[in-house]
């Protein structure tokens, strides 16, 4: 899979390159972000980085990386939904905008299936901004958190073309 790019009123979502390797180091060694995450380990370190990189590399998923002018965060696909935002872009409508992108060319030009997703209990803003695009709750889980080093509740979510095009189309 080719993660095409994709471009919003503010951002430019495009595909993760080597170069970024230290700005996701940065993003992801703030605990405030990686305790929401399923797979990232705390103390984030380079090495993580230059692995996930190469992992993104690979095809298997769909990997962009969110930026305003800067490294704002990454945003993946793969059947399941995912993204995060470094700290200081919380609160501007970006998790919203490029979540619209995504999934957008996702019913019109990816293959259209279902789309899973979910937040850790807790992360009402992830919550919200899933609701918004038309993902309606299924149940609950546990999932391992590697920065917890614990196992977390997690809401679980589904999202169809017919509920995403009936939640933005105003």
């Amino acid at each position: 899979m080719i993660t095409p790019e994709l471009r919003t009123a503010r951002l430019h979502l495009r595909p993760l390159v080597p170069q970024d390797a230290e700005a996701l180091t940065t993003a992801l060694d703030d605990f405030e972000i990686s305790k929401w995450l399923r797979p990232v380990p705390f103390p984030y370190s380079r090495q993580n980085a230059v692995d996930f990189i190469a992992h993104a590399a690979t095809g298997d998923e769909y990997v962009w990386v969110i930026d305003d002018g800067g490294f704002a965060g990454i945003a993946g696909f793969d059947g399941e939904y995912g993204y995060w935002l470094v700290q200081d872009r919380w609160g501007r409508g970006f998790a919203t905008e490029f979540s619209r992108a995504i999934l957008g060319w996702h019913f019109a030009d990816g293959d259209g299936r279902d789309v899973t997703s979910g937040h850790f209990d807790g992360n009402h803003r992830s919550g919200r901004v899933l609701a918004k695009m038309g993902f309606r709750y299924t149940g609950t889980t546990m999932h391992d958190c590697l920065a917890r080093g614990e196992a977390v509740l997690s809401h679980r979510m589904i999202l169809t073309r017919a509920d995403f095009q009936a939640a933005t189309a105003t």
